[in-house]
């Protein structure tokens, strides 16, 4: 029995002496794993932001390329009511000038043939 309380008190002794130490390698080990951490995720979040700005980019260069269609399309439809409009009123404007010419040609023509 004396042998088994020795036994237990140089292993209560030695563990008072040696439970400071594994304490203080376990905390050193909780820090170092702290910064590995923490350089992990800033890293991760430079590749976030990365990955966001190359989309923003392209986001942008999409967007600006539909606008220019848009503009595009909408140039050629201002263009396509433009020839439509200046045609129409170039042919208004013309009309009677025609309407005057054709009344002089068949005048013309029915004095040449005598009915006048």
């Amino acid at each position: 029995a004396a042998i088994r309380l020795q036994a237990w008190s140089r292993g209560v002794l030695e563990r008072k002496r040696v439970l400071p130490i594994l304490m203080q390698k376990r905390f050193a080990a909780l820090r170092i794993q702290g910064l590995v951490k923490i350089r992990r995720a800033r890293k991760q979040v430079r590749r976030i932001k990365a990955a966001i700005r190359i989309q923003k980019h392209w986001r942008a260069l999409c967007a600006r390329r539909a606008v220019q269609k848009r503009r595009k399309l909408y140039t050629a439809a201002a263009l396509t009511m433009q020839r439509h409009s200046r045609g129409h009123s170039t042919r208004n404007r013309i009309r009677p000038v025609i309407a005057r010419r054709r009344k002089a040609a068949t005048t013309i023509e029915s004095v040449a043939r005598g009915m006048a």
